[in-house]
């Protein structure tokens, strides 16, 4: 017998894909720093940031607190192994030398931003999942 999928169910696998795929982008993104003339304003990885946390509300406020703190840890994972995954691309040898430095200069610093970012992002899923359940 086919399983047919609710709309919701639908819409929350959207969220939670997002939620992942956006917790990873933002690692990426912060690479990229807007600048207005001669100011640097900010990391472009701060353009997602509202929408990685209204995905954060949206699942404690259908799935519960339990679930929610659940994803920050999982989404704390994927980005450890997408760090990883970062770092072995680099390690491995490339038959275009100036592809592999500009994959290097971009994705290089991926596990100092990813360690950084995990520590903030516990902590602000924590902290978001508070407000939003209490």
């Amino acid at each position: 017998m086919k399983r047919q999928f609710s709309k919701a169910q639908f819409i929350m696998v959207g969220v939670i894909a997002f939620y992942f795929l956006g917790s990873i982008m933002m690692n990426v993104l912060t690479m990229k720093t807007l600048q207005i003339g001669n100011v640097s304003i900010f990391t472009c990885g701060i353009i997602l940031t509202p929408l990685v946390f209204a995905c954060n509300d949206i699942l404690t406020e259908c799935m519960g607190k339990k679930f929610a703190v659940k994803m920050v840890w999982a989404g704390a994972g994927v980005n450890l192994l997408w760090s990883g995954l970062c770092a072995l691309t680099i390690a491995l040898p490339g038959n275009n030398p100036y592809i592999a430095e500009c994959y290097s200069t971009i994705l290089g610093s991926t596990w100092r931003i990813t360690g950084a970012s995990i520590i903030a992002y516990i902590g602000s899923g924590y902290i978001n999942n508070i407000i939003m359940d209490g």
